[in-house]
């Protein structure tokens, strides 16, 4: 992971020093790939421990403010359905099937950095996310898990992650802009509550590895350009010279 990120950082100094500045107001949706990193069943009894490709939701308000070109920063508030399905099989060889989902309101603080502005530009935004857990089930073959406590309890109430995204945006006009992007987000520290006692007990294994949060999407939307300074560009398309004034 800590490669990727530095990956992503030695892109983003060799973007061109060009871009849109002004306020831009986004609104964004989509699915997204869910995963919990953790090779474990949270019942011991479980064997043959496989993971099942999980998807979530993802909806996104974003309010960010390009000061500089290509710099901006961008805050926005994430509404995230995600957890991870997986299958176990007992000792008479049948299968059941656990299902883990949490909700949860994430606020990232992202850099933000584009291309040149004009018809297309490229974006990559990255920054830490701050995330607040709002609902949390188990379930198995459908049925809920019996606990004596709330099932929040066994997700820790924050999750702090590593947010990012890399995009497109398409100018229709010069205030409103079509956007498509991946986005992701990895948890950096262990989101089970290992200290929660359920009908007595631990819930969890005392020697439980621990359990890191991992989304990744696709998403379009809308961006309004709301304010911001005249920049002229031009831009090249195969021979051709393009001009423009954008905000």
């Amino acid at each position: 992971m800590k490669k990727v990120l530095f990956l992503m950082l030695c892109v983003l100094g060799c973007i061109e020093l060009t871009a849109q500045t002004g306020l831009h107001i986004g609104f964004f949706g989509g699915v997204q790939y869910t995963k919990i990193l953790n090779s474990e069943s949270i019942d011991p009894a479980g064997k043959g421990f496989a993971t099942r490709t999980t998807w979530g939701q993802t909806g996104m308000f974003k309010l960010g403010y390009n000061f500089v070109p290509p710099i901006g920063l961008h805050v926005a508030a994430i509404y995230s359905t995600q957890g991870q399905d997986y299958t176990t099989v007992d000792d008479l060889g049948t299968e059941s099937r656990t299902s883990r989902r949490a909700t949860y309101i994430k606020v990232p603080i992202l850099i933000h950095m584009s291309s040149n502005p004009g018809p297309a530009m490229f974006t990559m935004e990255i920054g830490p996310q701050f995330g607040i857990l709002r609902d949390a089930s188990v379930t198995v073959n459908g049925l809920n898990v019996p606990l004596s406590v709330p099932t929040t309890l066994l997700w820790k109430p924050n999750d702090f992650a590593v947010a990012w995204s890399l995009g497109a945006e398409f100018a229709v006009t010069k205030g409103f802009h079509l956007v498509i992007q991946h986005r992701g987000d990895y948890g950096i520290f262990d989101f089970e509550n290992k200290r929660v006692i359920n009908n007595g007990s631990l819930f969890f294994q005392a020697d439980r590895k621990k359990a890191n949060n991992l989304t990744l999407g696709i998403v379009a939307g809308v961006n309004f350009v709301v304010t911001g300074a005249h920049s002229k560009t031009t831009r090249h398309f195969k021979g051709k010279t393009w001009r423009g004034n954008w905000r």
